[in-house]
C-alpha cells in the first residue's frame, strides 16, 4: 500500500505501489473483519467483540455456552431473520451427540467418522438432513516440517518421510474408508483450469505413495541413518478431533528404522506453536492460511513473506509467485496456480494426510444453514451466511 485517503463518509481510496491481483479479493473476503475504530484505539478489542455482524453477544460462559441476539443496527436491511442463537460447549463428543439426539441442539458437525456414524445410525427424536462434505481448500490435514532445519532441508529426506506413511491404512483403519487424502498447496479451484476439488492420492506425485523400501533407499542416498531420526510429532489432542492417525504414522516411521515420539497438546498450545514456529520436528495440523483466492495462499510458499512459517526457500516458487500476484487474466492465473502446486508437491514442503469426510446434521426446520464451496460448514468459516438462516416452524414436531 502506498497511500490511503478518505474523500467522503462512505469512500476509501487505496493506492498501491505495484500491481496486486488479489488485493480486491482480500478486501471483499468474509474473513476480512471490520472493527469499530473506538474499540481499536481504546484497546477494548482485546476483551470484547465489537464488529459489524448480524448478532451481538448476549452472554458468554466459558466451557458452557454463548448466547447471541440479533443486531438491531445490522447494515443489511431486514436481516438477520433469527432473533437469537444459542451455542453450547461440551466436555466430550458423547455429550455433544446426546444433546443433538435429545433436541437441545438443531445442528451438529461430526469431524470424524465415529461421530458421524453414531448419528447416521440414530439421529434422535426427529428427522434430520445430512450433508456429507469432502474437505476442500479450507485446510486438509497435513504434517509440516521445519524446512530450514537439517535434515528436512534435503528434498530426499522429505520424500522418504512422505513415502514411509501408509495413507491407505490410515483411511481404512482410522476412518473405515470415509476419508480422502486431499492436496491443497493452493485453493482447489486455482489448481489448474476447471478443477473444483483437491487432487487425490492417485493424482499426487509418487512421493506420497506408500513405499517403505524406497523411503529407506532415499534416506541412505541422503546420508541419513534412520536411527538418528529421533523425531517428535506434535498434534492437537482435543475431544472433537482426536488423533486417530498418530499411532499409524508412528508405526510407519518405526518400520523404516526411525525413533519417533508423539506429543499431544491442547488447542491453545497447538495454535501458538503452529503460527509461532515453535514445534520441534513435525506438527500435525490443518491449514496455515485461509481464503479462497490464489493470492491469499502464496505467502506460505514465498521465501520473503511473513506467512512463510515453514521456512520455504525456493527461487523457482518465488518467480512463479511474483508472476501470479501480478496476473489479472483468470485463465493464466489458474495455470500459474497449477505450476505452483506442482512444485510444492514435488518438493514435498508438507506431507498431506487423510482428512475424514465431514457429516453435517441439521434439523429440517433450520433453513439455509449451509456454507460455501471452500468453507462449507456454516457454523464456522461459513457463518457469514447466518444472517439468512430462518426457522420453518411448520416442520417442527
Amino acid at each position: 500500500i502506498d497511500t490511503i485517503t478518505v474523500p467522503d463518509y462512505s469512500t476509501v481510496v487505496i493506492k498501491l505501489k505495484n500491481a496486486d491481483a488479489g488485493f480486491i479479493n482480500n478486501l471483499a473476503s468474509p474473513l476480512t473483519l471490520f472493527e469499530a475504530k473506538e474499540c481499536v484505539e481504546t484497546g477494548a478489542i482485546k476483551t470484547i467483540s465489537c464488529g459489524t455482524g448480524a448478532f451481538i453477544i448476549e452472554s458468554y460462559a466459558p466451557n458452557d455456552h454463548l448466547y447471541l441476539k440479533a443486531n438491531p443496527k445490522y447494515f443489511k436491511k431486514g436481516k438477520p431473520y433469527l432473533d437469537r442463537i444459542e451455542e453450547y460447549f461440551f466436555a466430550d463428543a458423547a455429550a455433544w451427540i446426546a444433546a443433538f439426539r435429545t433436541g437441545k441442539m438443531d445442528e451438529f458437525t461430526g469431524y470424524i467418522w465415529s461421530q458421524g456414524n453414531q448419528l447416521l445410525q440414530n439421529p434422535g427424536y426427529a428427522d434430520t438432513t445430512v450433508y456429507v462434505n469432502e474437505q476442500n481448500s479450507g485446510g486438509p490435514k497435513f504434517m509440516a516440517m521445519r524446512l530450514n532445519k537439517a535434515p528436512y532441508d534435503d528434498v530426499r529426506v522429505r520424500r522418504a518421510l512422505a513415502m514411509a506413511i501408509d495413507q491407505k491404512a490410515i483411511i481404512t483403519a482410522a476412518h473405515e474408508g470415509n476419508a480422502r487424502t486431499s492436496f491443497s498447496a493452493v485453493p482447489s479451484d486455482w489448481d489448474g483450469v476447471g478443477r473444483d476439488f483437491p487432487r487425490t492420492l492417485d493424482e499426487g506425485p509418487e512421493w506420497f505413495k506408500y513405499n517403505p523400501e524406497k523411503a529407506k533407499a532415499l534416506l541412505n542416498e541422503a546420508g541419513v541413518d534412520p536411527k538418528s531420526l529421533n523425531v517428535e510429532i506434535e498434534y492437537q489432542g482435543d475431544v472433537l478431533r482426536p488423533p486417530d492417525d498418530i499411532a499409524i504414522i508412528v508405526q510407519n516411521f518405526k518400520a523404516i528404522g526411525m525413533n519417533p515420539t508423539a506429543r499431544g497438546v491442547d488447542v491453545t498450545t497447538a495454535m501458538a506453536d503452529r503460527f509461532g514456529r515453535k514445534w520441534k520436528d513435525f506438527i500435525l495440523t490443518g491449514s496455515f492460511v485461509a481464503g479462497s483466492d490464489l493470492n491469499q495462499w502464496l505467502g506460505l510458499w514465498c521465501s520473503t513473506c511473513a506467512a512463510n512459517v515453514l521456512g520455504v526457500t525456493d527461487p523457482e516458487l518465488d518467480r512463479l509467485i511474483i508472476q501470479a500476484r501480478q496476473e489479472f487474466d483468470m485463465t493464466k492465473s489458474h495455470e500459474l496456480g497449477k505450476q505452483i502446486a506442482d512444485r510444492v508437491y514435488d518438493q514435498v514442503y508438507m506431507i498431506w494426510l487423510p482428512q475424514g469426510l465431514f457429516h453435517h446434521f441439521v434439523r429440517p426446520w433450520v433453513q439455509q444453514f449451509t456454507g460455501n464451496d471452500v468453507y462449507y460448514w456454516a457454523a464456522m468459516w461459513g457463518s457469514s451466511i447466518v444472517d439468512e438462516v430462518w426457522i420453518d416452524k411448520s416442520r417442527m414436531p
